[in-house]
């Protein structure tokens, strides 16, 4: 490996290692609590060190919107590729999205149940063009395509798209915030909810 490469590699696991101390602070304490000075302070690098990669921890917040979103879009890209029917796809991608929240609970935390983006002024919410909006467009393309096969009839398409999401949120926020409870069985819990909303 050149000098070069080595340099580029330890770069990216040093941005790599800000970006997981944030978020894991984010989650913890609340974005408001946090400064970059905290986030310096946990990695025990300097604060002009943390500057060299992000300017400040909006910046830092909008890297970690649009790194796990892009995750998110990717994996409910392929589902709506895959050759199932309407409502398959619906139902894998309920689960998907419930695996992704629970793999990535400091994140599901920080962006669904804080909102921690509300609290910056130049970071856009609703950009139509974000992974997160997205993944609402291929939410709210399967329930179409669902609709068309015979399903959710008389309601309102982009209705029933939140009234799932909205359930789908629920048994995560409980999962991630409540896991000390005895929760019977924890994969058949999020199977019948998925069943009990998707059919």
């Amino acid at each position: 490996m050149s000098t070069k490469e080595r340099r580029e590699r330890e770069r990216a696991e040093l941005r790599e290692k800000i970006i997981k101390a944030a978020e894991e602070l984010f989650a913890e304490d609340g974005y408001k609590n946090i400064s970059m000075r905290k986030i310096s302070a946990k990695i025990d690098y300097s604060l002009p060190t943390i500057y060299q990669y992000f300017k400040n921890k909006a910046d830092i917040l909008f890297y970690i919107y649009q790194e796990n979103n892009g995750k998110l879009l990717e994996v409910m890209s392929q589902i709506s590729t895959e050759k199932h029917s309407n409502i398959k796809k619906l139902k894998l991608m309920g689960q998907a999205y419930i695996k992704f929240g629970m793999e990535n609970s400091n994140y599901y935390e920080l962006a669904y149940m804080s909102n921690a983006i509300r609290y910056e002024d130049e970071l856009i919410y609703n950009d139509m063009d974000s992974p997160g909006f997205k993944v609402y467009k291929l939410l709210l393309d399967t329930v179409k395509g669902c609709k068309l096969e015979g399903y959710f009839k008389n309601v309102d398409y982009e209705i029933t798209a939140q009234c799932l999401w909205s359930g789908i949120h629920g048994i995560i926020s409980l999962l991630i915030m409540h896991s000390e409870f005895p929760w019977k069985d924890k994969n058949l819990l999020i199977e019948n909810m998925i069943n009990q909303l998707i059919k």
